[in-house]
Formats: structure tokens, sequence, C-alpha cells
């Protein structure tokens, strides 16, 4: 090439014009660049985001003041709530110091039946009631009841119950029993009524009367009167009462 060439060449380049450019291309490629610079920086915040919420939920304690109490964010809340004791689970203990018995309603009655047995001109002031399992055999069960009432100043009224199965004799004294209890039978309406007394020389406090019944079912009965009082039954009332059916308890 020389220098006519040379100088040929340069001017076309020069005067040549130069492509016409595409504006709406140029606008496409920068809506384009600034959504992916928008997006970019939207998941570097909720990056940073993410990290300060599992920050805080492995930061802030909870209400007890401990690390291991953690309250987490977002996170539904537990109430851990505790029920008082109902009246059936707390135990009970009467004030001697021993544990009722399932049955004690039973001899509730047993005492109920007894205060409102007093003859005319006497009252009688519950004092106290017991039930207790007294044998048992398999399936069957024979129960203990005991109940005491009160009237006037010293005379007190006792009354057990042994229910059918208890294995006792129908006699409460012993044949060659050397106590100083006497007993002797006496018959109320074709039934067979033991009475039972101290004799004059036992050194027994206060004077006790007794009688007791074998029922058809096998329950014994027996009712004690005692103190230096006035006795309210005699042996033929305090017989006649051992006899009554509604003291048969099952």
């Amino acid at each position: 090439m020389n220098e006519h060439d040379l100088r040929d060449a340069f001017r076309t380049a020069v005067t040549t014009a130069p492509p016409s450019m595409n504006g709406v291309a140029v606008l496409d490629a920068a809506r384009r660049a600034d959504r992916k610079r928008k997006a970019t920086f939207a998941g570097l915040g909720a990056a940073g985001a993410v990290v300060a919420i599992t920050a805080g939920a492995v930061l802030l304690p909870g209400l007890g003041g401990t690390d291991t109490n953690t309250v987490a964010i977002g996170a539904p809340s537990r109430t851990t709530t505790t029920s008082p004791p109902t009246e059936s689970s707390r135990p009970t203990v009467r004030p001697d110091g021993t544990t009722p018995s399932p049955r004690d309603g039973r001899a509730e009655e047993l005492l109920d039946l007894l205060a409102e047995s007093m003859p005319p001109g006497f009252v009688g002031r519950k004092k106290l009631h017991r039930a207790k399992l007294f044998q048992q055999q398999g399936d069957l069960e024979s129960w203990r009841y005991t109940a005491t009432v009160v009237t006037g100043t010293t005379t007190a009224l006792d009354i057990v119950v042994h229910t059918a199965g208890n294995g006792l004799s129908e006699k409460p004294c012993a044949e060659g029993d050397q106590s100083a209890l006497v007993c002797e039978p006496l018959t109320v309406d074709g039934k067979r009524v033991w009475i039972s007394t101290y004799s004059q020389h036992v050194s027994e406090p206060v004077p006790r009367l007794t009688a007791s019944h074998r029922h058809a079912d096998g329950t014994i009965v027996s009712i004690s009167q005692s103190g230096d009082g006035e006795p309210p039954f005699t042996k033929q009332t305090l017989a006649e009462l051992v006899v009554s059916p509604k003291f048969v308890l099952r």
C-alpha cells in the first residue's frame, strides 16, 4: 500500500456514518439490569432477617430467666397448667390418726339408729363410729361396725355388729371362762339373747350390762350400757332392742 491508498482508507473510515442505535433495545437492557439489582438486594435483606430471627430465638431468654427456657419468635406459645387436687385425691385422716374405712357410712348409719333407739326421757349424744374389716374368707367379708352414744353425764351405750361370716361363738361367755363375765340366756319373741353382767368381785370401774344375739343370717349384734348414772335400759328392754332387724347391716 502506498501513501495514496493509506490516505483514502483513512478518509473512508472517518466519513463513514456509525451504525444506528436501537433505543428500545437499550431501554429493555437497562430495565433488566435494574430488576436484577433489586432482586439481589432483596435476597440479601431476607437472608439477614432470617439470621437475625434465628439469633434472637437462641439468645432471647424465657420468662424463667435461664437459657434453657427460650421463646421462639413466631412459634405458638404453650401454657402448662396444673390442676388443683380434688377432694377425693386428698388423704383424709381422723383426729386420732386412723384412716377412714370405705364402709364408714354404714357405721354412721348404725350410730344414727342407736341414738334414735333411746327410750323416752333419755337423749343420746352421738360420740363416735367405726368400720373395720373383721375377717375374710375368699370373697366373703365380715365387717365389724361400732358406735357409741352418751346419755346423761356418765352413761354410755355401745353397739358392736359383726356381719355374717364372722365365725364367732353365739355365746359371749366361753365354757370354763374364769373371767368376771356371767352369761345367762333370755328369750325374746322366741329368740335367744345372751345377757352378760360382771360379778360383784370384779374390779370393773363402772357396772356393765351387755345383750348379744345372733340373727338368722349369722350377724351378731351386741349392745352394752355402762356407767354409774341412771341406766336407760333394763335387761329385758336391752334384749328386746338387740333382736331388732334394723341393726343387721351388710
